[in-house]
C-alpha cells in the first residue's frame, strides 16, 4: 500500500481502535455492568477485571485509547503539507504503531497463558493494532530516519534534524 493510502488506512483503524478502547475502559471503569462478548460470553469479563488489569491506577484500556488517539492524531499530522515533512512526525507515529502491536502480544498472552480467558473486543482491538501494522506504513519511518542522518551527517542540530520541515533550509 502506497504511504498516503496506508497512513489513511492507519488513521481509520486508528479511530476503530480507539472506540473498541473506550468501550472497554467504560467496562473497566464500571460504567457497563457486563462486558458485552457473543463469543467468550463472561470471559471478557474475567479478562477485564483480572488483577492484572487492576494493576495500573487506572483502567489499562485507557492507556491504549490514549495510543490510538495519539496514533491517529500523528496520521492526521502527517498528511498536512506544513507538518507531513517533519521526521520526528512520521517516526512518532511508527513508534506508536510498533508500541500497539507490542502491546497486543503481551495482552494475546496474558489472556492465554495467565488469566486464560479470552476477551472477543480485547482480540480485536490486537488485530487492529497488527492491522495497522501490517499495511506497511513502517516506510515513512525509516524514510524519516534516513532524512535526520542525512541532517545530521550536514552537521545540523538534532533539534533541527528532527523538527525542521523539509522544504526549508534549516540553516
Amino acid at each position: 500500500m502506497k504511504g498516503s493510502a496506508a497512513r489513511w488506512t492507519a488513521v481509520v483503524l486508528a479511530v476503530v481502535g480507539a472506540a473498541i478502547a473506550a468501550y472497554l475502559t467504560t467496562v473497566q471503569a464500571g460504567g457497563v455492568d457486563r462486558a458485552w462478548d457473543p463469543v467468550f460470553g463472561r470471559g471478557s469479563d474475567h479478562v477485564l477485571r483480572s488483577s492484572f488489569s487492576r494493576s495500573l491506577p487506572f483502567p489499562d484500556a485507557a492507556a491504549g485509547l490514549v495510543a490510538y488517539v495519539l496514533e491517529a492524531i500523528l496520521g492526521i499530522a502527517l498528511s498536512t503539507p506544513r507538518w507531513g515533512r517533519r521526521p520526528l512526525v512520521a517516526i512518532a507515529f511508527d513508534l506508536v504503531g510498533l508500541g500497539l502491536a507490542a502491546a497486543a502480544v503481551g495482552l494475546f498472552v496474558l489472556q492465554a497463558f495467565v488469566i486464560q480467558s479470552w476477551c472477543l473486543l480485547c482480540l480485536a482491538s490486537a488485530l487492529v493494532s497488527w492491522t495497522i501494522l501490517a499495511v506497511g506504513r513502517l516506510r515513512e519511518g525509516r524514510a524519516a530516519i534516513d532524512v535526520v542522518r542525512r541532517r545530521r551527517r550536514e552537521d545540523r542540530p538534532w533539534s533541527t534534524a528532527l523538527l525542521q520541515d523539509g522544504t526549508t533550509s534549516g540553516r
